[in-house]
């Protein structure tokens, strides 16, 4: 279980503990838009008939047609997060993984979003990230931005893809750069992978 404290979100639990949000609300049977409150104990144990429930259920149409939203997504524009040096790289597991890419640069650079979603969580309840901002793009993609200096957005806003979120900075870390992170059905992916190659 995961005790609900000030400023959490269900997407700020989910990702902390490396979960789909959509599978997390349907264990605890919190109905969107997802509102939980302080004191409130989150069931952090989804069962594989769940994720597969959810994952059927997210295949078929309203006329039980199938929905690829996979490629409804991969006709949006994603754009780096920041301008900068790559000082780390991706690394799926083992020693040293690595579940995005840092950006580094000075402090106060601008942090924009890499695409259009509605921001889902913004603020500092997860200490590793230090003030984060997770913005959900569609029901397969979310994308993060962590370590800002300052936050330029809210819970709720609707951001366009390039617009600025945040200024960069070192909370949560030792030097001054973006960590950015996109996952997948709650899984962290390779940002590269979607991003436009640099150069």
């Amino acid at each position: 279980y995961h005790l609900v404290s000030g400023g959490d979100t269900l997407y700020s639990i989910a990702w902390r503990y490396n979960l789909v949000p959509d599978d997390l609300a349907f264990a605890n049977k919190i109905k969107k838009p997802y509102i939980i409150f302080k004191g409130d104990k989150i069931n952090l144990r989804i069962s594989s008939d769940i994720a597969n429930n959810n994952l059927s259920n997210n295949r078929i149409g309203i006329n039980n047609t199938p929905v690829s939203k996979n490629k409804q997504h991969s006709q949006n524009t994603w754009y780096w997060p920041a301008k900068g040096k790559v000082t780390k790289i991706f690394k799926k597991s083992g020693i040293g993984s690595h579940k995005g890419i840092d950006i580094e640069s000075v402090k106060g650079a601008s942090i924009f979003a890499s695409s259009s979603g509605k921001v889902v969580y913004s603020g500092s309840g997860l200490p590793a990230y230090g003030r984060l901002i997770i913005i959900k793009h569609d029901d397969i993609f979310l994308s993060a931005y962590a370590h800002n200096h300052r936050l330029l957005v809210k819970q709720g806003d609707t951001v366009n893809a390039g617009e600025k979120i945040a200024e960069m900075g070192q909370t949560g870390t030792t030097y001054n750069h973006l960590h950015f992170e996109i996952r997948k059905k709650g899984v962290p992916i390779n940002p590269n992978l979607l991003l436009p190659k640099q150069g």
